[in-house]
């Protein structure tokens, strides 16, 4: 976690000032930060709370791991709940705003995994 030596955590290097406001008033204009917060409460840190959380997906499920995403699960733990997954990827860079940071690589990474299942 090389971003805690730096001296803004090292958003500079990924986003531009302007693309952080740009993110930060689409939350304040649509007074969406709370609603946007729920998933994490009501989803991650209480799961016992959700049916959802206990409910098991079978449809073909593509999961893109990246290095910096701090809410990142065992493979294990991701066959318990999704059966049929069908790519997974441990990408190279990026974190938990992948599209923001690292664009192309979720592209292609989506892109490979929309090829695969058209195959099916």
């Amino acid at each position: 976690m090389d971003f805690r030596n730096e001296v803004d955590g090292g958003l500079t290097k990924h986003f531009t000032l302007d693309d952080l406001l740009t993110n930060v008033m689409i939350y304040w204009i649509t007074n969406s930060a709370g609603t946007s917060a729920r998933f994490y409460k009501e989803g991650i840190l209480d799961p016992a709370n959700s049916q959802m959380a206990k409910a098991s997906i079978h449809v073909p499920t593509g999961i893109a791991c990246f290095p910096h995403e701090p809410l990142s699960s065992p493979r294990a733990f991701l066959e318990y709940k999704f059966k049929n997954i069908t790519q997974f990827t441990r990408l190279s860079k990026g974190g938990h705003f992948a599209a923001l940071q690292e664009p192309m690589l979720l592209a292609r990474d989506l892109f490979a995994f929309v090829s695969q299942i058209e195959r099916k």
